[in-house]
């Protein structure tokens, strides 16, 4: 049976929202959300396990943070049709034949990975989509799915940003912030965005997410504490060389932080900071 869903209902932002199967595991305690309707709009069952984190606000558009980690931004950009169906029914065509997909029926959404490094911040998703149907939008939605590092488990899937089209404007250009920028953790998690259309004739463009480089947060203990201990300036950024096996320092803990460079010693920090291999 379709589910019709007011436009005030404009994004159903349930940003940093955790979602678990039953017996996975525990869920961070927030507002229980019991609603089959905005489960069933984020393309989960009415049986799962959500809670909305604190601080977040329902039928609010996640919005886009300020700028964090390193100065520039990474855009990373996938047409239409690099979205696959969620099940086999998910039927398209074009609306273009420029990348685009225009929903003909069959299951209502649509998946596409988003890859990033390690490290980077997740700030958020612009979509771009074409909404032209006055009565039945898109819904656009951003999450994480995170397993056991190494042992078996249940997927516990993060909803880390919501929004949806409005309207009948026809093409539109669609900011889904995160409200909490997530920190990528390729270790134990993929990252994906989610399209839901809820008319054929809806089309989806584009979608491009954007993070930033940032340096590790400062460990508790020094590597160096002979010369850079905790509270030095620079602990947290000779910290993160150390950590990514740029250096080894210049005698047992010791980093040597006030001796100057040489060419040599240059060389293997940039080489090895670009992972430059030549093969023969």
């Amino acid at each position: 049976m379709k589910l019709n869903f007011r436009k005030g209902w404009l994004a159903l932002a349930l940003s940093m929202a955790v979602v678990t199967p039953a017996l996975a595991a525990d869920a961070p305690q927030g507002t229980r959300v019991t609603d089959p309707a905005v489960l069933a709009s984020m393309g989960f069952s009415a049986d799962a396990v959500v809670y909305l984190a604190p601080g977040v606000t329902l039928g609010e558009n996640t919005p886009w943070p300020q700028d964090y980690g390193l100065t520039n931004a990474v855009q990373l950009t996938r047409s239409g049709v690099e979205f696959q169906g969620r099940v086999s029914t998910y039927a398209y065509g074009t609306g273009t034949g420029q990348g685009d997909v225009s929903f003909t029926g069959g299951d209502t959404f649509t998946d596409a990975a988003v890859k990033m490094p390690s490290g980077a911040l997740w700030e958020g998703t612009r979509f771009w989509v074409v909404d032209a149907n006055a009565a039945q939008d898109m819904g656009l939605f951003l999450f994480a799915s995170c397993l056991p590092v190494a042992g078996p488990g249940s997927p516990v899937v993060t909803v880390l940003g919501t929004g949806a089209s409005t309207g009948s404007a026809g093409n539109q250009s669609i900011p889904v912030g995160i409200a909490s920028p997530a920190t990528i953790d390729n270790n134990a998690c993929i990252y994906w965005a989610r399209a839901r259309f809820d008319a054929a004739g809806l089309i989806l463009q584009k979608e491009r997410s954007q993070y930033h480089l940032q340096v590790s947060a400062a460990p508790a203990v020094a590597t160096f504490p002979l010369d850079v201990p905790t509270t030095h300036p620079f602990f947290r950024f000779v910290e993160a060389m150390a950590a990514s096996g740029l250096t080894g320092g210049c005698a047992p803990s010791s980093f040597c932080p006030d001796q100057p460079v040489t060419r040599g010693q240059l060389s293997v920090f940039l080489v090895s900071a670009l992972g430059l291999h030549f093969p023969n």
